[in-house]
């Protein structure tokens, strides 16, 4: 898909909020002509949004999204929230309101509203805190309420690259019928923003919310998205040589993954093992399961040639930490144990678990590493900081 551009070049600065980081880089305060007024919930039953107060049925949708992490009484709130969005009750109890312009030429959502071919979107997000890899995702309504698209929103230096990346990820895939992914619709820039517009998944309501991991199957059709699994020695592989040349340009983890290296190329170096590609960030807040079929978003950080099974580490990781990252040292001591039998399905033994743990744990310092290498931002530099307490806290385990 093509770039849709529009005329500004006003730069982003780092945002005092999720709602202020929307104002300042997706739809411009300065604009002018028409606006559409909005109202925000911060901190109301975990929810931080900005939503339209003249299109409450767009309102209440926006606060319904779910996915494996949403939990039955986080999902009766939400609703029970958006019943007093649709009555009303809610925008008239926000003690914030503002006015956004509507799309035009001159701002994101402007960009957005050519590349649907539409002039009558409704815009709202349910937001997260502000991070330094946050991309706010916004959802795209008609007037009637219907889900139109869903935009992603790169706005520093990383969160551009990611969002840059996944769109070209995604314009590539080719997933078998068990698996829906977002098409990506466009890449839409606006000065320093950068906007991926997606398109909508089908978002299960209602079903049990699965406590398992997945199913190696489902790990080895995301490993086949690019092609055959290809079997080879864990030590030749360009995997390992990247974790490598990031260790030697460290300059704080450099030893823990250096010495992590060493650990699990003595143990399993000369092993074979499948690589294939890999989601990067597979967890419960980016899959939906119903059936035999997943739906699986935020492809920002997909790559080729990875160890097949790192995936699910992954995921098990995800879900035992939850939030915040600081418990990860603690769930990286476990013995993965509810994992050998879907690696197994892999090709990796069950003498070989413990290696291929401490090999996740290692890739995720260097994803943060790189990360933090990248800016200055201190919530870069903290997460890495959290990711080698995790491998250390790892070493130490399996070294008694």
């Amino acid at each position: 898909m093509g770039a849709v551009g529009a005329g500004s070049d006003a730069g982003v600065n780092q945002p005092n909020d999720a709602v202020d980081l929307i104002r300042t880089t997706f739809l411009d305060p300065c604009g002018v002509g028409s606006a559409r007024r909005y109202f925000a919930l911060r901190g109301r039953l975990g929810v931080d949004a900005f939503l339209p107060v003249d299109a409450r049925r767009a309102a209440a949708n926006s606060l319904q999204r779910r996915t494996d992490e949403t939990r039955w009484i986080g999902l009766f709130g939400r609703r029970c929230l958006a019943a007093g969005v649709r009555c009303g009750i809610v925008p008239r109890a926000s003690r914030t309101r503002f006015e956004l312009p509507a799309p035009d030429a001159d701002n994101l959502a402007g960009a957005v509203a050519a590349a649907l071919g539409r002039d009558d979107i409704v815009i709202a997000g349910v937001l997260g805190p502000v991070r330094p890899n946050l991309k706010p995702v916004l959802q795209v309504f008609d007037e009637s309420g219907a889900t139109l698209a869903f935009v992603k929103i790169g706005w520093n230096d990383l969160t551009r690259r990611l969002v840059t990346h996944e769109h070209d990820v995604l314009v590539s895939l080719r997933p078998d019928s068990t698996m829906s992914v977002p098409q990506a619709i466009a890449r839409c820039e606006v000065g320093a923003a950068v906007g991926l517009v997606l398109s909508p998944l089908p978002l299960w309501h209602f079903g049990r919310r699965p406590h398992d991991a997945p199913a190696g199957s489902v790990i080895a059709a995301i490993a086949t998205l690019r092609g055959p699994m290809v079997e080879r020695g864990l030590s030749d592989s360009t995997f390992v040589q990247s974790l490598a040349t990031v260790a030697d340009e460290s300059t704080t983890g450099a030893a823990t993954l250096r010495r992590a290296l060493d650990r699990v190329l003595a143990d399993i170096g000369s092993t074979t093992l499948r690589f294939g590609a890999s989601h990067g960030d597979f967890s419960p807040w980016n899959t939906l399961r119903t059936g035999g079929h997943i739906a699986i978003w935020d492809w920002e950080r997909f790559r080729a040639d990875v160890p097949v099974g790192l995936d699910l580490i992954h995921y098990i990781t995800q879900q035992q930490a939850r939030r915040p990252l600081e418990s990860l040292p603690a769930v990286a001591t476990g013995d993965f144990g509810a994992a050998q039998s879907a690696l197994a399905e892999l090709g990796v033994a069950r003498n070989m678990v413990d290696a291929f743990v401490t090999l996740y744990y290692a890739d995720l310092l260097t994803r943060y590493e790189r990360d933090a290498q990248g800016g200055d931002a201190p919530g870069l530099r903290a997460m890495r900081d959290v990711a080698e307490r995790a491998l250390r806290a790892r070493l130490d385990r399996t070294s008694t």
